[in-house]
């Protein structure tokens, strides 16, 4: 709801709390910061019962604490439902977000006040239990706040501890209130209570069952509140199915496309639910919504953005890396969506097989050289980067690494953000950190001459160089940085390693079918790969309510080709060959290709000879 400039709000202290959190919402939406709005609004709060409280909120911000917690200190005045939605709006990043929702709140009726009679009536429970979950509030948190509020030992209470119940034991909040139907509303409230479960929208269900029982009406929705609604359900559905990206586009015909990237597949999104539609009817409502989430300019929409933010959802922090591009039809974002706590940081989570373990594990322990990561983007080469740096002794190394930007923090690695508006780049940071003694050093990405060239002079002098490179395979990567103007003979001297990766779909163990491979498919040496496996047994997705989408897959694994430069293919390197010949030289000295890795896996029934030639098609580079 979009408050006009001066209100006259209602009197006493309803009207008091609507006047100061107006303040802090305008305020944090103007972009001050909130020391700055707390102090103007404890000026305006001179004279009322909020004065007080007002001026203790500024010293508890100001001495370091969030407004949540300066909230959480003073219960007396502001109530569990007020610090409830003003933490949503820290843990989106979007501090503005918390007092907008409470002075709506407020308005509606929809958050009592500390102290003010609640009745035993069901319309004013369901409606603070939709705002509070409308704003953001998870489910359990809202439940019990909501329910805090009212007497114990009623029917009401009674029916909640039902539903609290419930949803420890893993069921829905439906299922909890069955046998409480006259505490609640009767058999409807149950019905508006099952749909808003299943269909997603329980806060507008919950909204509308408080309007069907009475009570006072709900503030419009604003535009922002509709565009804002719809991006957190559909970041929620994409946290819900595991997908690494969401893709927000605007289409032809002027409406938008939502599409997730699910184990590396673009699929459509479901029909998002929402109860009020987009003030446009486009995508850019949602594109701006992302922005402000990214702190990005709203006002340009005329050069391509990116940005970061972090959201919770059920007490799992995830990352989201935020682009924006300015296309035609409008702006367009992809969100890419990495839940911090699940990553796995170790050599042998993504490399499977044994022996290649032990040789990416050997390039860790060099003492000295370039060792080098490749792939396309979302190929998990980052993570098997950060992995590598794992195994480096980092207790007796001085281990460091320059990144744009620092994806996750690691114990004992000196990281450096690069920032090229302050002249802190690539080759800057690496020749600065030469100076601090390493042992090891991780470069995030190999992008220009001038960084390639410091790269292999460091490689060159004794310490041992992690890095990365965006190329089709490992002879690739080569031809790149002959390309860029490493001479062949400096290249021969300080490349160690090259492992280029893959991520390919894990069929579902619970539907897969036996299948016999089609040959013609195949070049002819994989009959000679199969020799490397016991008993060979091919398979095919079917598909269940196991897996994602119904598509017979579930989860990803990554195929591998790790190039140790031998004689012939350094030979090769020296006189100056084609990538066709280095790509000959490399299989002279033994390299297992990708494609080779893939069929391997197949044979295992591990995924399927169709998502291996997918990714690793016959007849290209790998």
């Amino acid at each position: 709801m979009s408050s006009p400039e001066t209100q006259d709000w209602p009197r006493g202290e309803r009207g008091n709390q609507a006047s100061f959190w107006d303040m802090l919402a305008r305020g944090l939406e103007r972009g001050e910061r909130l020391g700055e709005v707390l102090a103007a609004a404890r000026q305006r709060m001179q004279g009322t019962d909020l004065e007080v409280p007002a001026e203790r909120l500024w010293t508890d911000v100001m001495a370091g604490m969030t407004l949540s917690d300066a909230l959480a200190g003073q219960p007396a005045v502001f109530s569990g439902g007020m610090r409830a939605i003003v933490r949503v709006g820290e843990v989106l990043g979007r501090p503005e977000h918390g007092p907008r929702h409470v002075l709506d709140g407020l308005l509606a009726s929809a958050l009592p006040l500390v102290g003010e009679p609640t009745s035993d009536a069901p319309a004013p429970f369901w409606r603070e239990l939709g705002w509070l979950l409308h704003s953001g509030v998870p489910s359990l948190q809202a439940l019990d706040t909501a329910h805090a509020e009212r007497a114990a030992g009623t029917p009401l209470a009674e029916a909640a501890q039902a539903m609290r119940r419930a949803t420890m034991e893993g069921r829905t909040f439906a299922e909890g209130l069955v046998g409480h139907e006259d505490a609640v509303g009767g058999p409807r409230a149950i019905r508006r209570v099952s749909d808003g479960e299943a269909q997603g929208n329980l806060d507008a269900q919950l909204l509308a069952l408080a309007d069907e029982l009475g009570g006072a009406e709900p503030p419009p929705p604003s535009p922002e509140g509709a565009a804002r609604r719809t991006v957190s359900m559909i970041l929620l559905a994409a946290t819900q199915a595991r997908a690494s990206g969401v893709h927000i586009e605007p289409g032809t015909d002027g409406g938008v496309r939502v599409r997730y990237r699910i184990d590396g597949v673009l699929q459509e999104a479901p029909a998002v639910h929402h109860d009020e539609p987009l003030p446009t009817g486009k995508a850019q409502p949602l594109v701006d919504d992302l922005k402000r989430m990214a702190n990005l300019d709203l006002a340009d929409r005329r050069q391509p953005q990116d940005g970061r933010a972090e959201i919770v959802v059920d007490d799992r922090p995830f990352d989201l890396r935020i682009s924006v591009l300015p296309t035609f039809y409008g702006e367009r974002a992809a969100v890419r969506v990495l839940r911090k706590d699940s990553v796995m940081f170790n050599v042998p989570a993504m490399v499977c097989e044994p022996a290649d373990v032990e040789r990416v594990r050997r390039l860790c322990h060099l003492p000295s050289g370039l060792v080098i990561t490749a792939g396309p983007a979302g190929s998990g080469k980052t993570t098997l980067l950060y992995g590598m740096l794992k195994e480096v002794d980092r207790q007796h190394a001085n281990v460091m690494s320059v990144e744009d930007p620092v994806e996750f923090l690691l114990d004992g690695v000196a990281q450096v953000q690069v920032a090229p508006a302050q002249g802190l780049t690539f080759a800057r940071i690496l020749r600065s950190q030469m100076r601090q003694d390493p042992d090891v050093i991780m470069v995030g990405e190999i992008r220009d001459i001038e960084t390639a060239r410091v790269m292999v002079e460091v490689a060159l002098s004794g310490h041992l160089l992690l890095t990365q490179m965006h190329a089709d395979d490992a002879p690739a990567v080569l031809v790149r940085l002959l390309q860029l103007g490493i001479e062949p003979f400096l290249l021969n001297a300080a490349i160690r390693g090259v492992i280029a990766q893959r991520l390919i779909r894990k069929l579902c163990p619970e539907c897969r079918r036996a299948v016999e491979p089609d040959w013609q498919a195949l070049p002819p040496e994989a009959r000679d790969w199969l020799a490397e496996v016991e008993g060979p047994r091919f398979f095919e997705p079917v598909g269940c309510q196991t897996c994602v989408a119904g598509n017979g897959y579930r989860g990803r694994m990554a195929i591998h080709e790790i190039l140790e430069p031998g004689p012939a293919l350094r030979q090769a390197v020296a006189a100056g060959a084609d990538e066709a010949e280095l790509r000959a030289a490399a299989g002279q000295d033994g390299l297992r290709t990708l494609l080779h890795d893939g069929v391997r896996k197949a044979a295992q029934g591990l995924t399927s000879l169709s998502e291996v030639l997918r990714v690793v098609p016959v007849g290209g580079k790998s």
